[in-house]
């Protein structure tokens, strides 16, 4: 089952280049199931701190945190395409997650 949550909803209404294109993002995201369970501060802070105390000090925006928080707390993969997912799974064991399609095979 593929899920979202508000920062993925947030992220993906963010890149519309319009009003009719914002309508269709939000029309094609209702058709995914919600994630039932919200991470607690303490999922999202252990994240930051796990990054913080591996070197990786603000390497991760705070988005994708709260992403991975989600997951975390809903025992849940993330499918992306952001090196910053990559980079929780390093300090994180119990993340999950997978590339969508092979990093660095779309150009922008």
């Amino acid at each position: 089952m593929i899920m979202v949550c508000p920062p993925v909803v947030a992220e993906v209404g963010f890149s519309a280049r319009n009003g009719g294109d914002h309508d269709r993002l939000r029309q094609a995201l209702a058709q995914f199931a919600e994630c039932p369970v919200h991470p607690t501060t303490a999922i999202t802070l252990g994240i930051q701190n796990a990054l913080f105390t591996n070197g990786f000090f603000r390497a991760v925006g705070a988005l994708d945190t709260v992403i991975a928080a989600y997951a975390l707390a809903n025992d849940a993969a993330v499918l992306h395409y952001d090196r910053d997912f990559e980079l929780i799974a390093k300090v994180v064991p119990s993340f999950r997650h997978e590339w969508i399609v092979a990093r660095g095979s779309l150009t922008t």
